[in-house]
This record gives structure tokens, sequence and C-alpha cells, in this order.
């Protein structure tokens, strides 16, 4: 749920980037900088306001929580104690979410390979040092260029040298980089969208 969470833009509530998707097999979420899709098999098309549902779902505990539509069009979440039922938001909106992420084609064309040996250990070195200024392209995070991980805020630069290439050249936004290194340790595997 964490990390779901991180595609969550808690400062606005247009255009959908306050909300987790229940997307048939997913879980979604995304915001300027990062989409995130997360596996959960709920079979739910729907979507919910993500501050109040996350919440809400960290006050039921870490039992098995299920996951259903009512009757009555509402989200239900059960586990053996409690019963919570949420308003989705309206279909309209939903759709028009799920046009979002269309766009930004994140279920085709991606190539997902095992995070290259030495990864999490570039990205934390070289976090302290990512820049801030998304106008200055691979100064505005941490950029991966073959083995090599590196960073600058234009006053020092920090370089990694990874064990083994990255598959494509990228750069994971600072902002984005602040929230991703939470829950890095449960990465496993990578796919670079874009060029």
């Amino acid at each position: 749920m964490k990390a779901v969470m991180m595609g969550v833009d808690k400062t606005q509530n247009t255009m959908g980037m306050d909300l987790l998707v229940f997307n048939q097999n997913w879980l979604r979420s995304f915001k300027d900088s990062i989409s995130v899709s997360y596996p959960l098999e709920s079979g739910v098309e729907c979507a919910v306001k993500a501050n109040e549902f996350f919440q809400i779902l960290s006050k039921m505990g870490g039992e098995e929580i299920e996951v259903f539509i009512s009757e009555e069009g509402k989200l239900i979440l059960q586990n053996q104690k409690t019963v919570l039922k949420m308003n989705p938001v309206l279909p309209d909106h939903y759709n028009h979410v799920l046009e979002r992420f269309k766009s930004i084609d994140i279920d085709s064309g991606l190539e997902w390979s095992s995070l290259p040996k030495g990864f999490v250990e570039g990205f934390k070195m070289c976090l302290s040092s990512a820049g801030v200024d998304q106008r200055l392209a691979s100064m505005g995070g941490i950029h991966f260029e073959e083995s090599t991980v590196m960073a600058t805020d234009n006053s020092r630069i920090t370089e990694y040298w990874m064990e083994e290439p990255a598959t494509k050249p990228f750069t994971i936004p600072t902002e984005t980089s602040r929230d991703l290194v939470k829950i890095l340790s449960s990465i496993k595997n990578i796919a670079v969208a874009g060029s």
C-alpha cells in the first residue's frame, strides 16, 4: 500500500492525482512525476480518495482484508472485525482517470528486468546530492546510465558505479526519489518508459 501511495499527490485534488484506482487486478496511482501500479487481484473497478482510504486501512490492522463492490455501488473493505463502506468517485470521474492512465501507456511496451547489482546502493548514495531543478534534466534527480549512477545539485556531484549496467539511461526525479527510498528494499524489477 505504501508503494501505491507514492503516486498520490496529496496537495492536489484535480485530474485524479489524489485517488487510488482499483482497476481489476491492479491498484494504481499517479501524479506528475510518477505512476505506480501494484498487482492486487480484487476484480474491483472504482476509484477512492487515497488519503481517506489509507487512514482507514491503517486502522484496520495487518489482517487480510477483502475488497469488493456492494449492490449499492459502495466499496467494501472487510476483515474479521470490521466492515467499512466507502463511496467511490462518480463513474464519469473514474473513466476520466482511466483515460489518463491509458494516455501514459502504463501497460504496454514496458520491458521489465531485474534491478542491476548495485542499484540500491548507488541510489541511496547519490540521493543526498540530487538537485531539485527539473529544468536541468539529469541534475533534477538521480541519473542512471550504463553502470554509472550520478546526481548533482550544481554544487557537488556524487557518482557510483554499479556492478551491472542499467538497460537504458533514465533519471528518477528528486521528489520521486525521496518517496522511493522509503520502499526501495521491496523493489526487485524495473521498467523504463520513454526514451
